[in-house]
């Protein structure tokens, strides 16, 4: 139950950082809770450029599995950098690693919203 109330209202924020350019460039930390919740938390590095765009995602820590949680991490950095924009409509969820999807979209939505100007 928890999990589906931080999910609705992440795609509650998610909608309302759509419009327009509201992320300054620079560097930005976030963190958010994956798969262990106990464990280390999702932490990520999200490089803003010039244009308020996504420039790189990097994962600083976490405590997901290596098979999956590592490859599901890998894949949503793809999706996001792929859409090429920090206006975020919502991350592609990666199959079979939903909590580590969930954890990665708050952490990134925690640096987005540092950078906001």
């Amino acid at each position: 139950m928890k999990k589906i109330l931080v999910l609705l209202v992440f795609i509650f924020l998610l909608t309302g950082c759509s419009f327009g350019n509201t992320y300054k460039e620079g560097v930005y930390e976030g963190q958010g809770v994956g798969y262990y919740e106990n464990e280390n938390p999702i932490k990520l590095s999200v490089t803003i450029d010039r244009q308020g765009k996504i420039k790189e995602i990097i994962v600083l820590d976490h405590g997901e599995s290596r098979d999956i949680g590592q490859k599901a991490l890998d894949q949503l950095i793809k999706n996001v950098i792929d859409k090429g924009q920090a206006r975020i409509k919502g991350v592609d969820f990666v199959s079979h690693a939903t909590s580590t999807s969930i954890g990665f979209e708050e952490a990134l939505l925690n640096a987005l919203e540092k950078s906001k100007k």
